[in-house]
């Protein structure tokens, strides 16, 4: 039996890549596909792209027909740009020929790879899973599943401890507008531009998911409700103030802001994680009834 880490991606559209000493190995991490192996690069290189040239063939009409190439010279790997025409992104920076290194995150259109060497893939292989596994690929936010765990797991805590437990659940204002008007590249720059934003204002100690779709949860214990308020806008004005920026414009994103608190929360109920969830949920579609770009406790 061969392991996963030694796999190549094969399919019917994309045949096994040769094995090789090449530079390393491409994981790809968004949209997730966990039992696609890996994909080898050669010494040769590998070149990506929707056209029958490429080696890789990704069909996805943001890809250009030759996007991207890797190619390995002087001890060094290379990522460059082919002139595509939506760019191809090292670390969420666009580039048109830099070097890369193992744990390097490669875009091109919508997809996102994770570079491996060929030293301990399988060490960084079952790391990369783990956090597939746990993380959303776009955004690095903690996903929906691992939230639930955890909101799980700290809502039993604060109500064993009787302390403070609250969660700001949040959704970004006309996101489909967005999409409509800029295109899905754009709206997946807005999802990671976001989440970089929020993460800049919050403490390490919050646990900041991607529920779904556009809308995001924050859990924050050992804080009264004022204080998380006060994280709350604080988020709302970090988006709000700086205009996002598309290759054909810039414009304004909002979002809007539901808070709930456990301990205020019916005794009764059986339920409390996912009564916590319905009370911020409720809140946010308050704010968004009562005009957007707000927080509602």
């Amino acid at each position: 039996m061969t392991n996963i880490w030694q796999a190549t991606v094969s399919s019917k559209n994309n045949p096994p890549v040769l094995k090789s000493n090449g530079p390393g190995k491409l994981l790809q991490i968004h949209p997730v596909q966990i039992n696609t192996g890996l994909i080898d690069i050669p010494v040769s290189g590998l070149k990506i792209g929707r056209g029958d040239a490429a080696d890789y063939i990704l069909h996805d009409d943001s890809i250009s027909r030759e996007h991207a190439c890797i190619t390995f010279r002087d001890g060094a790997c290379y990522l460059q740009d082919l002139g595509s025409t939506n760019g191809t992104f090292l670390n969420g920076e666009e580039i048109q020929n830099a070097e890369i290194r193992p744990g390097d995150r490669i875009t091109v259109g919508s997809y996102i790879f994770k570079l491996l060497s060929n030293d301990e893939t399988e060490a960084q292989y079952y790391e990369a899973v783990y956090d597939m596994m746990t993380q959303d690929g776009l955004t690095r936010a903690t996903n929906k599943r691992a939230f639930l765990d955890i909101l799980k797991r700290e809502t039993l805590r604060s109500i064993n401890t009787n302390r403070p437990l609250s969660l700001i659940m949040f959704d970004i204002d006309h996101f489909k507008s967005i999409n409509d008007t800029y295109g899905h590249l754009a709206g997946d720059q807005v999802l990671r531009e976001v989440s970089q934003r929020i993460r800049n204002v919050i403490e390490s100690h919050v646990t900041f998911a991607r529920y779904g779709g556009e809308e995001f949860a924050l859990l924050i214990p050992e804080l009264n409700v004022e204080q998380v308020t006060v994280i709350a806008e604080r988020c709302r004005s970090e988006i709000a103030e700086t205009q996002f920026s598309s290759e054909a414009d810039a414009f304004t994103v909002t979002i809007s802001l539901g808070v709930s608190n456990l301990q205020s929360l019916s005794q009764d109920t059986f339920q409390p994680d996912i009564d916590l969830i319905a009370v911020a949920d409720a809140k946010l579609y308050r704010s968004k009834n009562e005009g957007r770009n707000r927080v509602t406790i």
